[in-house]
């Protein structure tokens, strides 16, 4: 879900009972919009995490630890000037928006106290993280707002702290039977008592229904012990609400002048009733309360509506009075939930990670998804976006890895047309030998001051008449040597140009590879290799940073044919080099695609003394999938022994010569690939 303002209040409570009355121990900025502070006294403290990352903007507890940069961001070092030391008074969400603020009493150099906030706004894109000092004047924030960038509100140093425009939407803490009712087309109810046990216009107490957490805790998840009241379900406090409202359809259908008879805001009702073009009943419910109130987010309200109706599309249109009663219940009492704290932190299931988290237990995604309840919103927050980050991180550094190798390839793309240029134009540099020839030949017929030579050429097999261009400023001697000295010159540059030719050409290769093992690298350390070569190659000016343990150790893919042959698959021009001239034996088998750039692809052979046809076709569809070709059809692969494959003297990783090859035609899809 996206961090809404149920969540953003879960967390600033846990953070306030974390961190009121501690000291600020460090403050450093791990990422470019990212601080982490930690504090202790005895409350506790801890390490907090704040994010204004467009796409994982958060604050939350931390038990992870982030490497602290050598060279602070300069917003981290005013942050430790103002904050360091200083005593955290308090931590509190502004209203119900997805802002927290954070209060710090500071002593000045004067030994005066002062209080200065640290303003958390984590409302995606426009994330952003403000220090204002106890005048309400900016400090400083991870991100500078201009005029430039917007004219609604800017966010720079000196000016007044202005908080995100309002939406005009109503605060669901403060919501009112009445005015819910109002925002979902019902009727508001004039009884003393309502019917589920509380007076008119209010909610019964909560403690005893499900609300937030509407199954029984699992103390095994490590879920708090205090949540274990919040065990009944909303349908048995309602005795089966769903059922009672199925019940209780046809009583009396909002449609045409029965509606107006409520007497509720128009604009509310057409709205809410009007029809849709294709006749499904009208705005869907939960659209309404995402649309009526803040905090909110889509998942949050496609609960409220589950909970009430028992489906999440259900559209108000469909609803008689009695039902749409009924979900102002349900609404309300989610909503008494929320404002009295009553939380139950979960984690939804995905394939091969989280795939989302929320302050409530989700009953919408029904039996067949993994919903595990967290002991804390800030665990589950961690947990959750520790995957994304290292995603987000990946993704970052994998972009400005390939925008550096796609303007090596772009620049050197350049340099071969030039060279070719450069050659083609050589082409012509035998007659310019030619003319200084038949220029001697003829010394004895030019006079000074001739513009030019009519001679028979005596290269020609017809001996054809030529005209040469005379220099009439020069001698015959010296117009001779003019042209010698243009053929030499260009003589010169062809062969220069022919050996630039082909290393660039090889380069272009070389640069190709990266390029796709850039696009298949999947995990930081193969991140670190490719960067790690491209330095020792001298296109990164900084050595990358590796983990001790990290280094020296090379381990390209392996995998076992179905006729139980190793197959090993290099990732980066390293690891072919490896693979190819450490890891083989001279009777293995090497295939790589043919003029194609990709891995270098090796078969075991052992003791035996043929490859089956199965394992060779196995290890050729690898081969493919790890190429630039790994969607192509019937994709040339050549294959031969390891013996047959050499390195070239100064050549650059992974690109080799090979001789007495065979050839074989691969589809990938076709094969079945053998196992890791």
């Amino acid at each position: 879900m996206a961090l809404d303002g149920i969540a953003v209040k879960c967390v600033a409570e846990e953070l306030n009972r974390a961190f009121s009355g501690t000291r600020v121990d460090k403050i450093f900025q791990p990422e470019r919009d990212e601080i982490v502070i930690t504090a202790h006294g005895p409350a506790g403290g801890g390490r907090l995490v704040i994010s204004a990352s467009a796409s994982n903007a958060r604050a939350h507890l931390s038990e992870a630890k982030k490497e602290n940069p050598a060279q602070a961001p300069l917003f981290c070092m005013l942050l430790r000037k103002h904050l360091i030391p200083s005593r955290i008074l308090r931590v509190e969400q502004v209203g119900f928006e997805r802002v927290l603020r954070i209060d710090f009493s500071a002593t000045t150099e004067l030994g005066d106290t002062v209080v200065k906030s640290l303003y958390a706004e984590l409302m995606g894109r426009h994330s952003n993280i403000i220090l204002v000092d106890g005048e309400n004047r900016i400090l400083d924030s991870v991100k500078h707002i201009d005029m430039s960038v917007s004219s609604v509100r800017q966010v720079m140093p000196g000016l007044p702290y202005e908080g995100a425009p309002p939406q005009d939407k109503k605060n669901p803490l403060d919501e009112t039977e009445a005015g819910l009712l109002t925002t979902l087309g019902g009727h508001v109810r004039n009884e003393t008592a309502d019917t589920s046990g509380g007076t008119n216009g209010t909610v019964p107490d909560a403690g005893a229904v499900g609300g937030l957490c509407s199954n029984p805790i699992d103390v095994s998840t490590g879920a708090a012990n205090d949540l274990s009241g919040l065990a009944a379900d909303i349908a048995a406090q309602e005795g089966s609400l769903a059922g009672k409202m199925s019940e209780g359809k046809g009583s009396k259908n909002f449609n045409g002048t029965s509606v107006a008879d409520g007497g509720f805001d128009a604009v509310i009702r057409d709205k809410a009733l009007g029809t849709d073009a294709d006749g499904t009943g009208g705005a869907r419910l939960d659209k309404l309360l995402l649309n009526a109130y803040s905090g909110l987010s889509p998942m949050a309200c496609r609960e409220i509506v589950y909970r009430a109706t028992g489906d999440c599309d259900t559209r108000v249109g469909t609803l008689n009075e009695q039902e749409i009663q009924a979900v102002a219940r349900t609404a309300l009492r989610f909503f008494a939930d929320i404002r009295e704290s009553r939380f139950c932190p979960t984690l939804i299931g995905g394939t091969d990670k989280w795939a989302d988290f929320a302050p409530f237990y989700p009953e919408q995604y029904g039996d067949n998804t993994k919903i595990v309840k967290m002991a804390s919103m800030s665990e589950a927050m961690e947990r959750f976006y520790a995957d994304r980050d290292a995603g987000e991180r990946h993704r970052q550094r994998t972009a400005a890895l390939s925008k550096l190798v796609g303007n090596l390839i772009e620049r050197s793309a350049k340099k071969v047309t030039i060279f070719q240029k450069t050659l083609r134009d050589a082409a012509g540099k035998e007659r310019l030998r030619r003319c200084g020839d038949l220029i001697m030949a003829n010394i004895y017929r030019i006079q000074p001051g001739d513009k030019a030579l009519e001679a028979e050429d005596f290269y020609s097999e017809n001996g054809e008449t030529v005209s040469i261009a005379l220099d009439p400023q020069k001698s015959a001697a010296q117009n001779a040597q003019k042209y010698y000295t243009r053929y030499n010159k260009q003589k010169t540059a062809e062969k220069m140009a022919a050996e630039q030719l082909r290393q660039t050409e090889e380069e272009l290769v070389y640069l190709e590879s990266v390029q796709q093992f850039l696009e298949e690298a999947q995990s930081p350390d193969e991140l670190a290799e490719l960067r790690e070569e491209l330095y020792a190659q001298g296109y990164l000016s900084h050595r990358p940073k590796r983990q001790k343990d990290k280094r020296g150790k090379i381990n390209p893919l392996s995998f076992t044919s179905s006729d139980g042959f190793a197959i090993f698959v290099g990732k980066n021009n390293i690891q072919n080099d490896y693979i190819t001239f450490k890891l083989s034996r001279s009777n293995d088998i090497w295939l790589h695609t043919k003029n194609i750039p990709g891995s270098h692809t090796l078969i075991r052979r052992g003791n035996a003394d043929e490859i089956p046809e199965r394992t060779l076709l196995e290890a050729a569809a690898l081969c493919v999938l790890h190429s630039k070709a790994k969607n192509g059809v019937k994709v040339p692969v050549d294959y031969t022994e390891i013996k047959n494959v050499k390195k070239i003297a100064g050549a650059k990783p992974g690109m080799v010569i090979y001789e007495n090859f065979s050839t074989l035609f691969v589809t990938p899809a076709e094969v079945e690939l053998p196992q890791v």
